[in-house]
């Protein structure tokens, strides 16, 4: 079993603690009047943060150990079976899932910069995933950055950038260009740069 425990940064005091099924690994996401966790068992827990009530448990059907991305419109977490998804906000409802490494496992936490999905890779390396449409296939290259691996150390982030939201008949799809060293640290987004550990 584990928990999120909201405690104040003045003095310490607990103001809130809600049980999850399983341990959570990664960093807490805080936006807005929610907070979100990811589960070892496969949950994304959405948070009431003012009133320290769970709101939803949406399942992945796969383990977590990352911290989710937070936009102003879109919470996105990926599974270590190598799905990522993105659920709607403020009202949280599934809108697409997309398989970047199907079986293979997925470490790190997604990060956003410059509307793009950045997904890192413990055997292929780092994704961007993009929008694309029938009419313009918008599909950018990942700089070839390097990166020196790393654990599986977690960070949460609530990014200005807004990732598109699609709907699940409209095609996501991992770009072409990846980096093909391990990438089982976080990522970090910060204005259009994402950080690769």
């Amino acid at each position: 079993d584990g928990m999120v425990l909201c405690l104040s940064a003045i003095d310490g005091k607990e103001l809130w603690r809600v049980k999850t099924d399983d341990g959570v690994l990664g960093a807490v996401a805080c936006s807005g009047d929610f907070a979100y966790a990811c589960a070892r068992d496969g949950n994304l827990y959405v948070i009431d943060a003012k009133a320290g009530r769970l709101v939803q448990k949406f399942s992945t059907g796969g383990v977590m150990v990352c911290s989710p991305a937070v936009t102003e419109k879109a919470v996105f977490v990926v599974n270590a079976q190598g799905k990522a998804f993105c659920l709607s906000r403020p009202d949280h409802n599934f809108t697409w899932s997309f398989p970047i490494t199907p079986g293979k496992r997925i470490l790190s936490s997604p990060a956003i910069a410059a509307n793009r999905l950045f997904v890192g890779s413990a055997e292929n390396g780092l994704f961007c995933l993009t929008e694309t449409s029938a009419e313009k296939q918008l599909v950018k290259k990942v700089p070839p950055w390097s990166s020196g691996g790393g654990d599986a150390q977690r960070c949460g982030i609530a990014a200005d950038s807004a990732m598109p939201i699609v709907s699940s008949e409209r095609a996501l799809r991992a770009d072409d260009g990846k980096l093909n060293l391990p990438t089982a640290g976080p990522l970090a987004a910060c204005g259009a740069a994402v950080y690769v550990a």
